[in-house]
């Protein structure tokens, strides 16, 4: 693995043979066509001989690639990332899904991607490449700490955190059905009645229970 050396605001390989501006996206000149380019607004990018379509920082970078590109040329993708396998950590592969029947290529892609220990990104549109490229940019420096945040550990807390991810259920309503039920399992077995608790209209109470009882897949319709 290379390591980093600072100079100025730039960040280098350990042998000085890439040196970036932490606060810019380096564009090979390869990709001066790319109308992906006229939609990246919120940081900046400049051209470079870069070897990978889109350089983050001296040890991560981007490929970019269509779904009908990759029909047309099948062994591009394979290719590209042996090109720059042994000097960059991070790879992202970033597809954009261009073409209607997908499901073959994409699994194509990321058998590829996941072979060259790489990750796959996929879009569906310029501007959700951009706002990608733009993300992996903003967050390349981060630490996963930074990124993940402080885990809760105390189980009310964690419970509390599961109950407010369901749709229209706050912090209140969560404290609530912890004091009426005490274990999370109380609450999933809640019949109807149980669950009418202060605070808790027909809304709630039909979506915890299609929440904990609905099937996740309908059954296929029998004509």
């Amino acid at each position: 693995m290379l390591g980093h050396g600072l100079l100025d605001d730039r960040v280098c390989t350990e042998d000085g043979s890439l040196c970036q501006k932490r606060d810019v996206l380096l564009v090979s000149s390869t990709q001066s066509g790319n109308p992906v380019l006229r939609n990246i607004y919120n940081v900046r990018w400049s051209f470079s001989s870069v070897v990978p379509d889109f350089s983050l920082s001296a040890s991560s970078c981007v490929i970019f690639l269509s779904a009908r590109f990759h029909v047309l040329h099948p062994e591009y993708l394979h290719s590209r990332i042996q090109q720059m396998r042994n000097n960059l950590n991070f790879c992202f592969v970033l597809c954009i899904v261009d073409m209607e029947d997908s499901v073959n290529v994409l699994c194509d892609i990321n058998k590829t991607s996941t072979v060259q220990d790489c990750t796959l990104v996929c879009s569906w549109s310029l501007e959700e490449s951009a706002r990608y490229l733009e993300t992996l940019k903003e967050y390349e420096s981060y630490s996963t700490n930074d990124i993940e945040g402080t885990e809760k550990i105390d189980f009310v807390s964690r419970v509390q955190g599961a109950i407010t991810s369901l749709r229209s259920l706050n912090k209140l309503d969560a404290i609530t059905l912890c004091d009426s039920f005490g274990t999370l399992a109380s609450l999933i077995c809640a019949s109807h009645t149980r669950l009418v608790t202060p605070g808790f209209g027909p809304t709630k109470i039909r979506f915890i229970l299609d929440t904990f009882h609905r099937p996740l897949r309908y059954p296929k319709f029998q004509s």
